[in-house]
């Protein structure tokens, strides 16, 4: 047989027009693979910033949206740090990096040509300074070389170029580069230790103290799974491993 239900709906108030406009919210700023590993290479624009008096290794890189400053810098120059909403930096590899906070209106020099911008501040390495596409913006149309490491472009009717630092050779190799020939010669190395670059053939000799894991009687070994780390941590890791 057919049945019948009874129904009671309220009726729903008419949502009164909202006449405020929608705020948009703020990009979050992204900072480069290359700027974050700090990789120094012969391709990379590299400038000497002063900020305060006190050089500062930058990379200006196309890759990041906003301007960078090192924790540690900021800290030596005593910078003004106030915080900001978001508390965090978007990776090109999709990880996130804390961000300490934000210092605005911060005055720096580029051979002898001042500047002012702000600077979100984050741990880094290799560098002190990252400038991002918020300080290219500011300078108009840029005409880069990248053979010659320079960078050009016009600013109230002023050209400036700015010459990137050359790379540096190693410590390490700086001195065998320096040493003569006679002295440091990498065959005679060679012969001198042949014993340590053979290829191993079993295990180690037995020494006068050899590593050892003790475990208690009866234990199983421990089964967890593995620590998670960055895709850059894996990729080294199972390089290291292989």
């Amino acid at each position: 047989m057919p049945k019948f239900f009874w129904l009671e709906v309220e009726d729903e108030e008419e949502e009164a027009p909202d006449n405020t406009e929608p705020v948009e919210e703020e990009n979050e700023p992204e900072i480069s693979l290359h700027a974050i590993t700090g990789l120094q290479s012969t391709k990379t624009m590299q400038l000497c910033a002063l900020v305060n008096e006190q050089p500062l290794l930058s990379l200006v890189d196309s890759g990041s949206t906003h301007n960078f400053i090192s924790f540690n810098a900021a800290q030596k120059l005593q910078l003004p740090v106030q915080p900001r909403p978001a508390a965090s930096v978007s990776v090109a590899n999709g990880e996130k990096l804390r961000s300490y906070g934000i210092s605005k209106a911060v005055l720096f020099s580029i051979e002898g040509h001042p500047f002012e911008a702000e600077f979100l501040i984050i741990p880094l390495v290799g560098f002190d300074m990252v400038l991002g596409i918020t300080w290219m913006q500011a300078l108009g149309p840029i005409l880069w070389d990248f053979t010659a490491l320079t960078m050009s472009f016009e600013m109230a009717g002023q050209k400036y170029t700015f010459q990137g630092n050359k790379t540096e050779i190693p410590s390490h190799l700086r001195v065998l580069q320096q040493q003569q020939p006679s002295a440091m010669n990498l065959k005679n190395l060679l012969e001198d230790y042949d014993e340590v670059f053979q290829e191993p053939k079993g295990l180690p000799p037995l020494r006068r103290c050899d590593h050892k894991i003790s475990l208690k009687d009866s234990s199983d070994v421990v089964v967890v799974s593995p620590y998670r780390y960055p895709h850059l941590q894996k990729d080294e890791i199972e390089k290291q491993c292989k």
